[in-house]
């Protein structure tokens, strides 16, 4: 949904009125910060963070100059496929994020940050990129600006991604979530590519243990 969220302010007492439905029932209530009116019903799914798998060795590489020229392929790669698809004709909030992403993975920043942790311990593609996500992340979530702090959500998707580009099936099956039946997805963090990787048809709820007002 790409209209406007509805405001819903919680009562004076800082408690949310549950729907009769649910008042006299026996199960129990996770209160949090609602963000769309209504109840959503499936089973639970469970989706955890991004992850490198342990198959994918983060250390150890034999030949720096090679998984510099991986990176950099990768990295041109994934930018002409968020051009490609900024081409087809999506919703205006999955348009801004391709157009946000593909700026991450044009940024010479992040590149250089790519290339110099790849010079540290002996690091694979793998590992460098686990690297900059954390170093990013880190500075992201240390500014006093809200708006930045969520931003660090992009720059793990782009990371992501870029796995995806190196290694394929192998990094993808790391936080793959299929949703079979209607289905509440459950997680501490969801990048705005894991959401919109998700079947929306499946999709009758979201609760998110870190989120903020100006997240995707």
């Amino acid at each position: 949904c790409d209209d406007a969220l509805h405001e819903i302010v919680p009562a004076a007492n800082g408690h949310l009125t549950l729907p009769s439905v649910l008042r006299g029932s026996p199960v129990v209530v996770r209160r949090g910060t609602p963000v769309v009116k209504g109840i959503g019903r499936g089973r639970v799914v469970q989706a955890g963070g991004l992850r490198v798998p342990e198959s994918i060795p983060l250390a150890g590489a034999k030949d720096s100059v090679a998984e510099v020229r991986k990176l950099d392929l990768s990295l041109t790669a994934l930018a002409t496929n968020y051009e490609r698809r900024l081409t087809h004709h999506g919703s205006r909030t999955e348009l801004d994020l391709l157009k946000a992403h593909r700026s991450i993975a044009r940024d010479p920043e992040f590149r250089a940050r790519l290339h110099e942790a790849l010079r540290q311990n002996n690091r694979t593609a793998a590992g460098a990129i686990a690297d900059t996500e954390a170093h990013f992340s880190s500075m992201l979530r240390a500014s006093e600006s809200a708006l930045l702090r969520e931003r660090a959500l992009d720059i793990q998707d782009v990371c992501f991604q870029l796995l995806i580009q190196i290694y394929g099936k192998a990094a993808a099956a790391a936080a793959d979530v299929r949703l079979t039946g209607d289905s509440v997805v459950v997680a501490e963090t969801l990048t705005a590519g894991q959401l919109l990787a998700l079947d929306r048809g499946f999709l009758k709820g979201l609760v998110l243990g870190h989120a903020g007002t100006t997240s995707h």
